[in-house]
């Protein structure tokens, strides 16, 4: 705080005291017990240590004994003392509950700033740890097809073999056969063979399709 503003609140702190020390002078004329008890000692110690500390600045050294005060200037002494600390008491203790109540506040932001970002790398870590997983699946399935894919086209070269085979056969049984109606049934034959083979290898491609889907859906 900087100087001219310490002096003003000192000021305005001895100005707030000096009702209160009029009221703690007059208790102590009307009371005994306040004025030996409280008001007398708490003067005659200030008053102690006030003379002593000045003798030892003036190079003087400590005195062996200090004259008493009137009782009157005692009273005084001590109505002024515990007001002003009464009054710079209650603006310290102030002073010290803002700046718990401040910090306070401020480690209660700090807390729930903190969960949040804990909360946050959690989503993120929740998150990735999915990509992962569906990163995985994709290299699975794809793998999964690479490998249905395979197992078509072998079978398509099966029944190509098969096939020419075939065609093969029912040429060395046409030209073998003169009988028109003989050839006819062959190639009814032939024809019937070939359409077999077809929707063997159409149920073939149905039936790896179908488990691809099924593997995706899993």
């Amino acid at each position: 705080m900087p100087l001219p503003l310490f002096k003003l609140g000192a000021l305005l702190a001895k100005q707030i005291a000096k009702p209160l020390s009029k009221i703690l002078k007059q208790k102590a004329v009307n009371s005994e017990a306040f004025r030996t008890r409280v008001i007398l000692p708490v003067a005659n110690i200030y008053h102690k240590f006030d003379i002593t500390l000045r003798m030892r600045v003036l190079g003087l050294g400590s005195p062996d004994k200090v004259p008493p005060m009137t009782e009157k200037a005692a009273i005084d002494l001590g109505g002024d003392i515990l007001a002003e600390f009464f009054v710079f008491g209650t603006a310290a203790g102030l002073i010290l509950f803002e700046y718990f109540r401040q910090s306070s506040n401020t480690k209660t932001k700090s807390d729930a700033f903190e969960q949040k970002v804990i909360d946050m790398e959690k989503t993120l870590e929740d998150y990735m740890k999915k990509s992962s997983e569906n990163n995985q699946r994709i290299l699975e399935m794809s793998k999964f097809m690479q490998d249905q894919k395979a197992k078509i086209e072998d079978l398509n070269k099966q029944l190509n073999k098969l096939d020419a085979r075939k065609n093969i056969r029912f040429a060395t049984q046409a030209t073998q056969t003169t009988n028109g109606t003989q050839i006819g049934k062959i190639m009814k034959s032939k024809n019937s063979a070939h359409s077999a083979s077809e929707d063997v290898k159409n149920s073939i491609v149905f039936q790896c399709a179908d488990d691809a889907v099924k593997k995706l859906l899993n």
